[in-house]
């Protein structure tokens, strides 16, 4: 996940997820961190099912409903710009 999703919370990791249209939040366990990259490897707490806010929001409320208004699947990154590309999923 971007480092700017991981709030620490009285010494917890924790992240903000879209549960069942509703904002829940869950302490994780992190793993490696790149500082270069700004990624952190979650190894417990979420799947990668679950829908992470992926950046810092201020006023956030356990419980406040919330929908996902833009969902397009992010293109695919291909190395190769003559390399075929895979649709992204709508």
């Amino acid at each position: 996940l971007p480092l700017a999703a991981v709030r620490i919370e009285n010494g917890q990791p924790t992240v903000w997820v879209l549960a069942d249209g509703k904002l829940a939040r869950r302490h994780v366990r992190l793993g490696r961190r790149d500082e270069r990259a700004q990624l952190v490897e979650i190894v417990e707490g979420v799947t990668p099912a679950d829908q992470v806010i992926a950046t810092k929001f201020d006023n956030l409320r356990e419980g406040l409903a919330a929908k996902i208004i833009s969902g397009a699947a992010a293109e695919p990154k291909v190395a190769d710009k003559d390399a075929p590309r895979t649709p992204a999923a709508n």
